[in-house]
């Protein structure tokens, strides 16, 4: 375990890198597949590769999940930047993204915590305290990413209201800056 350890270490320090070298690539693809279907699928994959990690038994096959974590998540976040803008004028659109980022940190918080509880709990099955934590974390972001596709409009002018006057102020706001 000192192994997988000293390479977390090492893949954190460089996720960083990792994510910078496959930002560009992230962007040719989000704008190839539109923003629903990019984000839907990089939380389907990142939800994926997390569960992935509940089951590595060696620090080379830790390294390359991580590898490819740094790749899907590389334009997540300002591909949610991009996605908000299409639907928010300049004015509204610094609350909106600082909210989102707000509850990255938020998560990041509460992620922590709910971890130590998770790791609290034991002989729930043979998995071990850390793979349950991967598993917890993985399954949900799966879920949503399958909403995401579901639910989720591409653009505004896509978007179906039960109000008609819903759809035009939608409309109006996406054309003002």
């Amino acid at each position: 375990m000192y192994i997988i350890e000293g390479t977390m270490q090492v893949i954190e320090q460089n996720q960083e890198t990792i994510q910078i070298i496959f930002g560009i690539p992230s962007f040719l693809l989000l704008r190839f597949l539109g923003t629903t279907r990019y984000l839907s699928l990089s939380m389907i994959l990142w939800g994926s590769v997390m569960i992935g990690m509940a089951f590595v038994t060696n620090a080379r096959e830790l390294l390359v999940l991580r590898f490819l974590l740094g790749m899907i998540v590389a334009a997540y976040f300002p591909g949610i930047t991009i996605y908000l803008s299409l639907w928010y004028r300049k004015a509204e659109q610094t609350m909106r993204i600082s909210l989102f980022f707000g509850a990255a940190i938020t998560a990041g918080i509460f992620g922590g915590i709910i971890s130590y509880g998770i790791a609290q709990i034991r002989n729930l099955s043979s998995l071990k305290d850390w793979q349950w934590i991967f598993l917890l974390e993985g399954i949900p972001i799966i879920l949503l990413g399958v909403l995401t596709y579901l639910f989720l409009s591409s653009i505004p002018e896509t978007v179906q209201c039960k109000n008609q006057q819903n759809n035009k102020t939608i409309l109006l706001n996406s054309f003002k800056t």
